[in-house]
């Protein structure tokens, strides 16, 4: 029994995806007021990663940079500052629903097959997640409508903070991946 209700559980989590990319997550926030936009130019180097910190350490909202000094593209900042935007994110309710996701993560990098005196049955529900993790293979995605390649690439194009004096100089610290 406790099997079947893991695996209606899982079901219910996959049919609940809301967010079919950032735009939309991002979107949502804004209209909760938990992003704001900075209109005005604001320096890559320290300015950003500043007015992120100011925001981050008095619980506010993420930021959403629109005219980084010598760029083109804006950047977004603290995007999963606050655990009420992680949960968001992630769809969960409470911090309970963040711990169970981090156990099963952590169960599902490391998975143990039952011992010879465990039951195989008693650990089914460990492996339940595994069940819809199937890949999908797709001819195209909204990223390849613009592709740089070659002696095009210019990394300096981007918006990459320096965050702190001392620092090397820019550099990307949390990079985001976006797998759908």
């Amino acid at each position: 029994m406790k099997f079947d209700k893991l695996i209606e559980h899982h079901r219910r989590q996959v049919a609940r995806r809301a967010w079919t990319n950032l735009r939309e997550f991002t979107d949502t926030l804004h209209g909760q007021g938990d992003l704001k936009n900075v209109p005005h130019e604001v320096s890559p180097a320290f300015e950003v990663t500043c007015l992120c910190h100011q925001a981050l350490i008095n619980d506010g909202p993420a930021l959403l940079f629109e005219n980084p000094a010598g760029h083109s593209m804006p950047v977004v900042g603290n995007l999963f500052g606050s655990q009420r935007r992680i949960l968001a994110a992630l769809e969960l309710d409470d911090a309970d629903g963040l711990r169970d996701m981090g156990q099963r993560l952590a169960f599902l990098s490391h998975p143990q097959l039952p011992g010879q005196g465990d039951s195989l049955l008693e650990a089914m529900p460990d492996f339940a997640p595994l069940m819809y993790v199937n890949p999908v293979e797709k001819a195209t995605a909204p990223w390849q409508e613009c592709v740089t390649e070659g002696k095009d690439i210019d990394l300096s194009a981007l918006p990459v903070s320096t965050c702190w004096p001392g620092d090397a100089g820019p550099l990307i610290t949390w990079g985001m991946v976006i797998t759908r």
